[in-house]
């Protein structure tokens, strides 16, 4: 849609892609068979909203607490962000604020409360709920999806790679893979977590 000398300009930059051409589009292009997969990106927000109406019923509340710029924060959770480290830690950040960030504390605290002498974030109340009717480690497997990409939110304040590596493997991501292919398996095993949390707090936790 650019004037015909500003597309000349940016024709000059042109570079060959790195990697070959894609599986996906060949078997669109060139076969006519179209990929069967999905984009993580699409359910991400059905997810939510899945887990919302299952807590309601099963733990009398919405687990998420409502945001005024939530849909810009979904618009921006998708794997083209991840074309450096800095873009998949900027990707972890509002995957965080999206989900992490949102949960109801004070609905899980009501349901099992803290011992005095300790301090439970988001994460941690909503694995002491889930336990109370799953095996203590199947709540925490969970959960380690979203530990680890509330973790790689400040990775790129961590002094040291071993730690980020750690994360890396909670979430389930390939760090020999290119970061654009990282960022789609951050954005899967977060609506991938996401789905099995409303899906055991319905099969496990009968309503009130």
């Amino acid at each position: 849609m650019l004037p015909e000398w500003q597309q000349r300009v940016w024709a000059a930059f042109n570079v060959t892609p790195e990697g070959g051409v894609s599986d996906e589009l060949l078997a669109s292009q060139m076969r006519a068979d179209p990929a069967r997969t999905h984009a993580p990106e699409t359910f991400l927000s059905r997810g939510l909203k899945l887990l919302d109406k299952v807590s309601s019923v099963n733990l009398g509340g919405k687990l998420f607490r409502e945001h005024e710029q939530l849909s810009e924060i979904l618009q921006k959770c998708h794997r083209f962000r991840a074309i450096d480290e800095a873009g998949l830690y900027a990707l972890a950040k509002d995957l965080t604020r999206a989900v992490v960030d949102r949960i109801d504390i004070k609905l899980l605290h009501s349901i099992v409360s803290p011992p005095k002498h300790l301090e439970w974030k988001s994460l941690k109340s909503l694995e002491k709920v889930l336990a109370e009717s799953l095996d203590a480690d199947k709540a925490r497997e969970l959960l380690s999806p979203l530990v680890g990409i509330y973790e790689l939110r400040l990775a790129d304040a961590h002094p040291k790679r071993s730690e980020i590596e750690e994360s890396y493997q909670l979430v389930g991501i390939d760090s020999s893979l290119p970061v654009v292919r990282q960022g789609y398996q951050m954005l899967h095993s977060c609506v991938t977590s996401v789905r099995d949390i409303a899906l055991a707090l319905k099969e496990s936790i009968a309503p009130s």
